[in-house]
């Protein structure tokens, strides 16, 4: 594992997961994503084996998501689970609340790494070489350059990374949004978002719309663990991570197969 993983100052954290991803972030992104998708095909199993095997699903998938200490992943599938369970049944908002409690006080590896986030050491390390330092460099180049940015690949992303487009500190700009938006102004920036709006308020409609059948619930899944990955883009570049590309936009398209079957017709979905 790269020492520039994990700052110095956490201590001993021996290995962060990442798989054949490369990458820590974008595996907990992945996880973040599928862990929902796992929790709602769940929820609509008719027999034991389904409801065993997907909730086994769940639980290694949260499991992986824990030891790849991505703290902007576990963002996103906190915010996306407790969402997730808001929507299907509000019962369940405590306990599920609880376990995060739990988690915290008897998981010090997470507890730590998240606490250690809002401690002055970590925002002056941060702040000199860091994310906020990064940050601070492209809200620069973003004011100098506003309308249509420094050029696609240019800048804060792999492109710029292999090819060195960018005569100063070469680095990853760790936050999806405002690269795109260096590299492409509010023009290329307005154009992502409204590509996710459009993604995301198709799916809210359906899922509102056929709540109580068990597309609504696959599109509950869907829909969290899109959200999940957002998240994360504020933190990270996952978006230019091409299999998590690739899965995001493909859960997408599975959510429109979902609404436009036929839409006068709502009955049970059997998993198979």
């Amino acid at each position: 594992m790269p020492s520039n993983w994990v700052d110095m100052a956490e201590g001993d954290i021996g290995t962060r997961a990442f798989s054949i991803l490369g990458n820590p972030n974008a595996l907990g992104s992945v996880m973040a994503l599928t862990a929902m998708l796992s929790l709602s095909m769940f929820l609509v199993s008719k027999n034991f084996i389904q409801k065993l095997f997907y909730s086994g699903s769940f639980l290694v998938m949260s499991l992986c998501l824990a030891v790849t200490l991505s703290r902007g992943a576990w963002i996103g599938f906190g915010i996306s689970l407790i969402l997730f369970v808001f929507l299907f049944d509000k019962r369940y908002l405590l306990p599920i609340i609880g376990a995060g409690v739990l988690i915290m006080i008897f998981v010090p590896a997470i507890s730590d790494r998240l606490i250690y986030m809002l401690s002055p050491q970590y925002i002056l390390s941060s702040l000199t070489a860091g994310r906020l330092y990064r940050w601070e460099i492209g809200w620069d180049m973003l004011s100098n350059n506003l309308l249509f940015g420094v050029g696609p690949g240019h800048f804060g992303g792999a492109v710029s990374m292999r090819y060195l487009y960018y005569l100063g500190d070469v680095f990853y700009m760790d936050n999806y949004y405002l690269k795109t938006a260096v590299e492409t102004g509010l023009t290329g920036l307005s154009s992502f978002l409204i590509l996710l709006y459009s993604a995301f308020s198709a799916v809210l409609k359906g899922m509102l719309r056929i709540k109580k059948s068990e597309e609504g619930t696959l599109l509950m899944g869907i829909f969290t663990g899109m959200l999940g990955v957002s998240i994360h883009a504020f933190f990270e570049n996952v978006f230019e991570v091409p299999g998590l590309t690739v899965l995001f936009w493909s859960v997408a398209a599975l959510a429109m197969v979902l609404l436009y079957k036929d839409k006068n017709q709502h009955q049970p979905l059997r998993s198979s």
